[in-house]
């Protein structure tokens, strides 16, 4: 029977397999393959009833193999997103400690120009302090200048109220003195009237006696004579009057000079006052120009300070940081280098112990179908000899159908052989492109 199966064995190469197809159309080929198949329809409805055969039980080794080796495969992609994971998260820090590194000088730069921002928001509070100080000084000299000058105006419209006083006082005393020189002219009319009367009245009486003529004369002379005595007490009168109204206007004279003594006096006082003001107020400028100066300088010393201690300790806390940080990456590189030789060497002993079970699984797969082989061989010689006299007399037929069925049978080990070492051999470069794409 192994002679038999040597020689029924035929090696096609991919040539001949392309020169057969491109051959006429064979009867015995397709009778061959129609059988083959039917034989095939038989024997997978015989594995349907009957699933513990060599190719049910391949098939479940498959598909747990296959269902292992998706495990593995789930586990080494859920490794490799942790794995990509992490190298994202490392590569995103080491951007960000980039990105500061190269954003330290505009930071610095940007704090540094906040810090003169304040400065100057402070010295302008300053100047802004003093705008307002000298703003207040000069609104409450403008108020006593305001003050002055409205006392001043007070006091000039007084002396104008007595200039025009004494203006009208002189122009009474004027118009009294007028009264008097019309008075004096009416009187000295008057007697010229009356001379002229007398004349008219002398003329007429010219005739008369002469006795009454002297008497008239004479009343007429004691009449001149007290008209003169009137007309001199008239004005001594008016002579006493005048002095009066002249030592009154000498004493008002004394009293406008006296007046513009003490008005010079106290504006030279009050100038010196105002001056000696000036002075207290240009001091007390000076001396609060003087403290705000030194508040100012001490304020931007201490600005100073404060800024160099902050940079100190800020550059202080950034070398502490990075020393920090620097032995976070030397202790995380390490701790990845662990893993990743630990993951190495797990990956290289789980492969080891792969490949020796798929080797005991296939030295396990290749003695089961030797046995079963041998067993079906055996079965079939068994038969074969028990079925001997019963086919004797269709020998000729049932030799030519054996021999078929033999060779056909052979046929479907060599080909059930070949698909099991094909398999394998996939299976193992399936495995070790597995491994190399891990």
């Amino acid at each position: 029977m192994v002679d038999v199966m040597e020689r029924n064995f035929i090696e096609i190469t991919k040539a001949d397999l392309q020169r057969m197809r491109g051959s006429p159309p064979n009867d015995r080929r397709a009778r061959i393959l129609k059988e083959k198949a039917s034989l095939k329809a038989l024997s997978d409805e015989r594995a349907q009833r009957w699933p513990n055969t060599i190719k049910a039980l391949h098939e479940k080794r498959v598909q747990a193999k296959k269902e292992e080796l998706e495990k593995l495969e789930h586990e080494r992609l859920e490794l490799d997103a942790r794995e990509a994971k992490l190298k994202a998260e490392k590569r995103r820090e080491m951007i960000e400690r980039a990105n500061k590194i190269l954003l330290l000088p505009h930071m610095t730069g940007l704090l540094l120009k906040r810090q003169r921002e304040n400065t100057d928001k402070e010295r302008e509070a300053h100047i802004q302090y003093k705008k307002h100080i000298q703003e207040g000084w000069k609104r409450q000299e403008e108020k006593w200048f305001q003050l002055q000058k409205d006392q001043l105006e007070k006091w000039d419209k007084q002396e104008e109220q007595k200039l025009q006083k004494q203006k009208e006082q002189v122009k009474a005393l004027a118009n009294a003195r007028l009264g008097q020189l019309q008075e004096c002219q009416e009187r000295l009319m008057e007697k010229r009237r009356k001379k002229e009367e007398e004349k008219a009245y002398l003329k007429r009486l010219e005739g008369e006696d002469l006795l009454l003529q002297e008497e008239k004369d004479k009343a007429r002379q004691e009449e001149i004579k007290e008209r003169n005595r009137d007309m001199i007490k008239g004005n001594e009168a008016q002579k006493a009057k005048k002095e009066e109204e002249r030592q009154r206007l000498l004493k008002l004279d004394k009293e406008i000079e006296e007046f513009a003594r003490k008005k010079e006096k106290m504006m030279d006082d009050r100038k010196k006052a105002e001056a000696m003001k000036v002075a207290l107020k240009t001091q007390q400028r000076e001396v609060i120009s003087e403290k705000l100066y030194k508040q100012l300088l001490a304020t931007i010393v201490d600005t100073e300070r404060k800024l160099e201690l902050e940079q100190n300790h800020k550059r202080d806390l950034d070398d502490e940081r990075e020393r920090l940080r620097i032995e976070k990456n030397k202790k995380s590189w390490e701790e990845c280098d662990r893993s990743r030789r630990m993951q190495m060497k797990c990956k290289h002993e789980r492969e080891m112990q792969d490949a020796a079970d798929e080797k005991y699984e296939a030295e396990k797969l290749w003695e089961c179908a030797w046995q079963c082989k041998m067993e079906f061989e055996a079965a079939e010689r068994e038969r074969f000899l028990k079925n001997k006299a019963f086919a004797e007399h269709h020998k000729k037929a049932m030799g030519v159908h054996r021999s078929k069925e033999i060779e056909d049978i052979e046929h479907d080990k060599e080909d059930e052989r070949r698909a099991l070492q094909r398999m394998e051999d996939e299976e193992m470069n399936g495995l070790t492109l597995d491994d190399v794409r891990l």
